[in-house]
């Protein structure tokens, strides 16, 4: 039951005795619906990173990342988190559980000695969503900007503007568009962007998979930061942790969200695939010359330039609704540490369009202390991509799992679940601490 993006149980006394497995809600979307909206939620304009990802890496080294990102940065990640929310439900009885729920939840009824710090997690959990939403922004601002200019320089190619000049027009379309508030027009918008994100990738597919191919391509080998910026790039490009438990809000079925032949493994297995495929061809193509995104590669003929311009829009779409999120998440936090203050009372719509133009200031600054494509989108990857795909789904899966594993003395599966989870953590740290230091060092 679909119930303001939460995940919602509805059960009655037979249902509520029902094995994870089996619980269900009576209307709502089918296993393929979910499967194509998972599909198009993880295909986006991090997949065209993707090629200077496999640059950064090199060949063989980006398919191994890309396979090993859609493997345990997306399946297993997001396959732990719908089935600590499942389990939490059918042994508690809860009706709504959202993503921060999960997490508090999975705390509250774990082990005695980390019980109060449901709340904290709840907090941490929902503060690492804003952060990558906050720096999907960012990247989408830097994006605007360099396909900006790239559109600039096609028709005024004797006078250019600096850097700066297309940061500040970008900034003043951004908060522009912000001004839009109304849910139903954004959602025309989306799925317009959508439609269009997938013409422009079947364009831009097209391109890349026919030759003449780039001789280009560096045969050294990869240093340990570019290894690691590569896996950003990639991190980046399959995040969606945060819009899997409000899709399976709306299934009939939540179970066949999870398993082998589930939607995430199923939709994980094909948009691997697809990564893989741009990423290989897309450096096979430009080699060393391909850019933070290779649609910036693109011939610059009529029709690719038209292409350019299109992606514009999509990114613009997506940046709204983007948008949309994280101010739907902060602005009860506004209310809730100022319920007494003047203008929060009485001006609601004022101070709601006053926090969208601060989000866009936030994302701006970012975008401007990092204002490289390939740059940002990495370090967004191993800062809160990794807090949301590696840490913070185990430790929902520890403590929900963990205490009955131990109560029922199940040996085999304490060692797979700690060997798993362990491994999850070792990843998170790894990665976020030498991907804060390999994009400061470059």
């Amino acid at each position: 039951m679909e119930n303001g993006g939460k995940i919602s149980f509805n059960f009655d006394d037979e249902t509520a005795q029902r094995k994870t497995s089996q619980v269900g809600w009576r209307t709502g979307i089918s296993g393929n619906q979910a499967l194509m909206n998972f599909c198009r939620v993880l295909v986006g304009t991090g997949v065209l990173a993707l090629p200077l990802a496999f640059k950064q890496s090199g060949s063989i080294m980006g398919i191994f990342l890309v396979f090993f990102g859609g493997y345990f940065f997306t399946y297993l990640s997001c396959d732990k988190m719908v089935v600590s929310a499942l389990a939490l439900a059918q042994r508690h009885g809860y009706t709504s559980l959202d993503y921060g729920n999960v997490a508090e939840k999975s705390f509250a009824h774990s082990f005695h000695s980390i019980r109060r710090f449901g709340p904290v997690f709840r907090y941490f959990a929902n503060i690492s969503i804003l952060l990558m939403q906050m720096g999907v922004t960012a990247v989408y601002t830097v994006f605007i900007k360099e396909h900006f200019e790239e559109i600039w320089n096609r028709f005024y190619p004797r006078d250019p503007l600096s850097e700066w000049n297309f940061f500040l027009i970008t900034l003043f379309l951004l908060c522009l568009l912000v001004m839009l508030r109304n849910i139903k027009i954004i959602s025309w918008i989306s799925t317009i962007g959508n439609i269009l994100m997938m013409l422009v990738l079947t364009m831009v597919f097209q391109d890349l998979v026919r030759p003449p191919y780039s001789t280009a391509q560096s045969s050294e080998q990869r240093s340990l930061s570019s290894v690691v910026a590569a896996a950003g790039n990639i991190v980046y490009a399959y995040c969606s942790q945060a819009v899997v438990l409000p899709l399976a809000n709306k299934m009939k079925e939540p179970r066949e969200m999870s398993g082998w032949r589930g939607v995430l493994s199923l939709g994980c297995s094909v948009v691997t695939v697809l990564y893989a495929l741009v990423g290989f061809f897309g450096y096979l193509k430009y080699g060393d010359a391909v850019r933070g995104s290779v649609t910036l590669n693109l011939p610059d003929t009529t029709f690719y330039f038209m292409v350019r311009v299109i992606l514009v829009f999509v990114v613009f779409s997506s940046y709204l609704i983007q948008h949309f999120v994280m101010i739907d998440m902060a602005l009860p936090f506004v209310k809730i540490f100022f319920p007494q203050n003047f203008f929060v009372r009485k001006f609601p719509g004022g101070v709601e369009r006053l926090l969208c133009v601060i989000f866009v200031g936030f994302g701006f600054l970012l975008a401007v202390s990092v204002p490289n494509l390939g740059r940002i989108t990495s370090l967004v990857g191993v800062t809160a991509g990794c807090l949301l795909g590696f840490i913070i789904p185990a430790s929902m899966h520890t403590a929900t799992f963990l205490p009955e594993y131990l109560q029922n003395k199940n040996y085999k599966a304490i060692i797979l679940h700690i060997f798993t989870n362990f491994l999850f953590f070792i990843f998170g740290i790894f990665f976020t601490i030498t991907g804060i230091v390999s994009n400061l060092a470059m």
